[in-house]
């Protein structure tokens, strides 16, 4: 999962980077982007390691990507976006410490930034479309229909996700979670968006990691193979076949059926064996979803 972090200049966007990633590069120029991978040591993972008796552990592994930020007076380059549109959502870093701080009004500012770039390329497209009617009548009404909603400034993230899926290879910034991130508490946040109150300076990872998977609509489940416990990330309402295939292609291909069982029981039962027996286990086909937060074992031909 790919995290951009996007901000006004002096907000602490690359300090949490650091933060985060350790990383010490900063972005060269003024469109390009630096990327590091921060890791989700989620405290649920070693202990399902040691109540397996696995001796390695593979955490969450994040990608972030910092850009350079410009002042607020500014705004942004043409081409600054083009960056943002690669991730797999946004995340805007606030000021909420300095004395000037103004989370109230940078929030929808920075909103609004994303917006109008959005706008102006479903405009141009829908203008080369209307001319050469080259595109289906369903694509050029999901054109239409995420203008409209990006001139009554919202984003594209609210149309419906079949109208969604017609614009995917458009990648628009606002089709992805658009996510804040406040640094410091001096001022009261807005309700209505999805916000983290923080210190970009000493982050709580944990809380962070999981504030981006639960507002980007992910979910974490868990495997446990010879001696080796690990997490994986995968979108909410994903079924049983395509999680395998996170995994490894092979298994998805010869996917058989998967158990599933909540971490909660699992710890408690201590191994799907001792579940079985107890008749607890879940057994998934390949088209049923996989439940967030189990642990999960897959059956597939080789």
């Amino acid at each position: 999962m790919t995290t951009g972090l996007f901000g006004y200049a002096s907000a602490g966007k690359t300090t949490l980077f650091r933060a985060l990633t350790g990383s010490v590069e900063e972005p060269e120029g003024f469109l390009a982007a630096s990327e590091a991978t921060g890791v989700f040591r989620d405290e649920r993972l070693p202990a399902l390691a040691a109540k397996t008796r696995a001796s390695k552990t593979k955490f969450l592994r994040f990608t972030l990507s910092d850009r350079k930020g410009f002042p607020r007076t500014e705004g942004f380059p043409p081409g600054y976006f083009d960056s943002l549109i690669a991730t797999d959502c946004v995340l805007c870093i606030v000021d909420n410490f300095s004395a000037g701080a103004d989370p109230a009004g940078d929030i929808p500012s920075l909103m609004m930034e994303c917006i109008f770039t959005d706008l102006e390329r479903v405009e141009t497209i829908l203008a080369s479309h209307r001319e050469q009617q080259a595109a289906t009548e369903e694509r050029g009404a999901a054109l239409e229909e995420a203008a409209a909603l990006l001139r009554d400034e919202k984003p594209v993230s609210s149309l419906p996700s079949d109208q969604r899926n017609r614009l995917s290879d458009i990648r628009l910034v606002t089709a992805q979670p658009l996510l804040f991130f406040c640094n410091g508490s001096r001022r009261q946040v807005p309700s209505g968006v999805a916000s983290l109150a923080g210190d970009a300076r000493h982050p709580d990872a944990g809380r962070f990691y999981d504030f981006l998977l639960n507002a980007s609509a992910r979910t974490v489940f868990f495997t446990v193979k010879g001696d080796t416990a690990q997490a994986w990330s995968i979108e909410s309402g994903t079924t049983a076949r395509e999680a395998a295939g996170k995994i490894h292609s092979d298994i998805a291909r010869g996917f058989i059926r998967a158990a599933a069982l909540p971490y909660e029981e699992f710890m408690r039962a201590g191994s799907f064996q001792k579940a079985r027996s107890a008749g607890t286990i879940r057994f998934l086909g390949p088209e049923e979803l996989i439940p967030g937060a189990s642990v999960v074992e897959f059956f597939f031909s080789r």
